[in-house]
């Protein structure tokens, strides 16, 4: 699993998207937050294309 070197969202825009929730979280938590669905949307899609991949080779 790849970790991007380039931010998916700002910490301001993860800031606004959680609302009051931020409030109680340093920019270190929130960074966190932000990789973990970062890893979790990356690993996702891979099992998508996986499925899919699959899928076609069945067909043939």
């Amino acid at each position: 699993m790849k970790i991007r070197g380039d931010n998916v969202i700002s910490l301001t825009q993860a800031k606004s998207l959680l609302g009051d929730e931020a409030d109680m979280m340093t920019d270190d938590e929130i960074q966190q937050l932000i990789d973990d669905f970062d890893m979790i949307a990356q690993f996702s899609i891979q099992m998508v294309l996986k499925f899919r991949d699959e899928n076609e080779i069945q067909m043939k």
